[in-house]
């Protein structure tokens, strides 16, 4: 009994002592070293880059709010987009924040960042319309024209996040122009159907592979119905939605390219009467899907580009009766001309 009184008291001392030193837990912060190109000006060429989502997995040291929203992010994110922007050479936009930024916007008054535009006669005044598609502010803006070449006040109409493109046509056969709009951030096209005046109804949205960048209407089919073709950047494929006639579209068919689909055009370029998809593709190549009349899409040809293409045109450059291809590449500041090949013919 003595020897069990004298251990009791140590074994209190020790539990003492252990939880001092949890009590006396340190920490320090470690400072970040500073890019050697602080305050230096640059000079050289720029070019426009995506970057990953560098993200911190776990909660800790997170700045979670009761909105959801991450609005400090995970150190090395946090780290890493301060190395970037204490360079001068980067302009660092966070993706985490698109929401806020676009509310932001429309509170101030702001118009961020068209990046698209087309004009038709939406209100079937004999004017031509200007459609803009904004991306900064998920939005697109219709100008209604004036006979004099003047244009409206800008109405919005909401669409989903980062739209990059818009293209136009009759989706549901009722005389009224519809838009469809390619979402990059939120994967997705937005339809808008038509009312006829200039406006639009609320959009229905349509779930896309990772970064749609162009969407492209036409009648892939032949049966009088107008279908979509959607370039999907960063999933490597073009994507095919069958019209139904009344607005809405079947099942989307993707079909692979040579890399990255930056933007894709509907034409038939070996005259077989059949509609062709082009696409400026990131190996860097123009990938042609050669249409087989019915809505799908058979034998790929590619031919190589420049770097970074973004634009794409089509017409016949040669006066040979066949369709050929221009694209405009960012990277090498050059245009490529492709002409169409005779033996894109030799199986009509």
């Amino acid at each position: 009994m003595k020897y069990m009184a004298a251990f009791r008291p140590a074994l209190f001392s020790a539990a003492v002592l252990a939880l001092t030193a949890c009590a006396t837990e340190s920490h320090r912060a470690v400072e970040v070293a500073k890019p050697a190109s602080v305050a230096v000006t640059y000079a050289g060429p720029k070019s426009a880059l995506i970057v990953g989502k560098f993200d911190n997995r776990s909660s800790y040291l997170r700045g979670i709010f009761s909105d959801g929203v991450d609005r400090l992010g995970g150190q090395a994110k946090t780290i890493l987009i301060g190395h970037l922007q204490e360079t001068g050479r980067f302009e660092v936009l966070d993706r985490d924040n698109m929401d806020e930024l676009a509310r932001e916007a429309k509170l101030k008054g702001e118009q961020q960042a068209p990046t698209y535009a087309l004009a038709a006669d939406l209100n079937r005044d004999g004017n031509l319309d200007l459609v803009t598609v904004n991306q900064g502010t998920a939005t697109i803006s219709v100008l209604l024209g004036n006979h004099d070449g003047s244009f409206q006040a800008p109405v919005d109409f909401p669409v989903d996040q980062n739209p990059t493109w818009a293209d136009i046509g009759d989706f549901n056969a009722d005389g009224k122009l519809d838009l469809a709009v390619s979402n990059f951030n939120s994967n997705s096209v937005s339809i808008l159907l038509g009312n006829g005046d200039g406006t639009f109804q609320p959009e229905a949205s349509i779930p896309m592979p990772a970064g749609p960048g162009s969407v492209s209407v036409a009648d892939l089919n032949r049966d009088g119905k107008l279908d979509l073709v959607v370039a999907n950047q960063l999933a490597n494929d073009v994507s095919v939605l069958l019209g139904n006639g009344d607005g809405s579209f079947g099942p989307r068919t993707d079909y692979p390219v040579t890399g990255m689909a930056a933007r894709a055009i509907v034409a038939d370029f070996n005259q077989d009467n059949k509609l062709d998809i082009a696409v400026a593709s990131s190996a860097p190549s123009l990938d042609v899907l050669r249409g087989d009349g019915n809505g799908s899409f058979g034998r790929l040809t590619s031919s190589p580009i420049g770097n970074c293409p973004y634009a794409l045109a089509v017409g016949d450059l040669d006066r040979d009766g066949r369709l050929d291809e221009v694209s405009a590449n960012n990277c090498d500041n050059t245009i490529s001309v492709v002409l169409t090949r005779p033996s894109l013919d030799a199986d009509k």
